[in-house]
């Protein structure tokens, strides 16, 4: 939306009062008939206004045609800068000079080069670029503010504003980045799996292992009777078994888990890590679906996951605002959890909250009523906020935090009564733990 005003700054308000204070001499000195040539001072200084006033309007016409473009890239990895570039057209035939340009960027991240801010000389016919460079922290979305444009008539009596918040680009996702996603091998992700590609075991399938020799307690049905007859010895054909477990993640961002400095917060690592275990599953018969319930409702359905699809994970964790901007908390539906997910059998809820909504723990218990797998992984505060703090400061944050760790307590209670086991984790722990449970499932729930 873009919105021009026009003002009249200091030195027009000091003329209006010599003018007013001009015509209230002259007048009656006029009447007297004493000195008829004052009169044409404030006559003078008043037609000076409308003239500055008629061509400040023709400049204000010209600031509103002006094209504002921004460039930069929309979605970064965390903890990497983004270039800024604000091209400013002049198309017309009306100059600017001159005019200040503020372009402000995400107040979630860092100047780390140039400046946001600059006076161009903008003739006719050309084009002005102010460019900089802002790092950016924090997993989720970071929205620019509005662009400025300033300038002013020739004898600076008015000040023509622009204010445009409907520029091209106008918020970066800052994604998660996993190991696979940098080329680095992701063995070490996936070091708990057990058929993180094909298995091979006895089975059928359409993929064809190899024939080899009949070994006693293998199965009878699988031997090929006319490698037998060639070989005049029994023979067996062996296949790839297609081994699969469904998995959703599902991530709770309530207020507090968005909560902190950004980069450190608990929500970056609860996507660092959803976004390693998505990856951990490239080229395993494995599927996997994301649900982001709380601030948000934002999911991806079950899916295979490749090198493609990666993406579609990691921009969906990063759709999740970073700043707030209403309190409710949207709570998870069964529709939004089943239905909406494309889940058909038994699967493995890995269910990541910090417990303190009351929405999460019943949608948990009618997970397990339904037969489902539920592990919950719970970031405990004290773990992520606080470590840097000391003495007197880290006293105080634990007094803040006793009200919600007696609603963490409870609502562990009622899941352990429940029989689902929640395991509270830190930054360092968390994708260990996720991996054990996720093993657990695949070795007590054969396909």
């Amino acid at each position: 939306m873009s919105r021009v005003s026009l003002g009249i700054n200091s030195l027009g308000k000091v003329l209006i009062v010599v003018a007013a204070t001009l015509f209230s001499i002259a007048i009656p000195m006029l009447w007297l008939e004493a000195v008829p040539s004052l009169i044409l001072m404030p006559i003078v200084i008043y037609l000076l206004l409308v003239g500055g006033w008629l061509y400040s309007r023709l400049r204000a016409a010209s600031l509103e045609r002006l094209e504002i473009v921004r460039e930069c890239p929309r979605v970064v990895r965390d903890g990497e800068e983004a270039v800024v570039r604000l091209r400013i057209r002049n198309r017309g035939w009306v100059g600017h000079y001159p005019i200040s340009v503020v372009d402000h960027y995400p107040s979630s991240t860092r100047l780390v080069g140039g400046s946001n801010k600059a006076v161009f000389y903008l003739p006719p016919r050309s084009e002005a670029v102010l460019t900089y460079r802002i790092r950016v922290r924090g997993v989720g979305t970071h929205v620019f503010g509005p662009v400025y444009l300033r300038t002013r008539d020739v004898l600076s009596i008015y000040t023509i504003e622009r204010r445009d918040a409907a520029v091209e680009v106008s918020a970066i996702r800052c994604v998660p980045v996993p190991a696979v996603a940098t080329g680095d091998s992701y063995e070490a992700s996936s070091r708990y799996m057990i058929g993180v590609k094909t298995s091979i075991e006895h089975g059928y399938s359409m993929e064809f292992k190899e024939i080899r020799e009949y070994v006693p307690g293998d199965d009878t049905r699988f031997i090929d009777w006319k490698a037998t007859a060639r070989r005049a010895e029994l023979m067996l054909r062996e296949y790839y078994r297609e081994s699969e477990s469904d998995i959703v993640i599902v991530i709770s961002a309530t207020r507090q888990m968005l909560a902190g400095r950004l980069g450190e917060r608990r929500y970056d690592y609860v996507a660092r890590v959803a976004a390693e275990i998505v990856a951990s599953q490239i080229h395993s018969y494995n599927r996997v679906g994301l649900v982001i319930t709380g601030v948000a409702r934002l999911a991806v359905p079950l899916t295979r996951v490749t090198e493609a699809s990666l993406k579609r994970f990691t921009d969906t964790l990063a759709r999740v605002p970073i700043f707030l901007g209403r309190d409710e908390y949207l709570l998870p539906t069964p529709s939004m959890l089943i239905q909406g997910m494309g889940v058909m059998g038994k699967t493995l809820y890995i269910y990541i909250t910090d417990l303190t909504m009351e929405g999460d723990v019943e949608m948990i218990s009618l997970l397990r009523r339904m037969g489902h797998v539920v592990y919950v992984i719970s970031p405990a505060a004290v773990h992520f906020d606080i470590r840097e703090l000391e003495g007197v400061d880290r006293v105080l944050y634990l007094a803040s935090q006793v009200e919600t760790e007696e609603r963490r307590r409870e609502a562990e209670d009622r899941l352990g009564a429940m029989g689902v086991p929640v395991v509270e984790v830190g930054p360092d722990t968390m994708f260990d733990y996720i991996m054990a449970r996720f093993e657990e499932f695949r070795r007590l729930t054969p396909t």
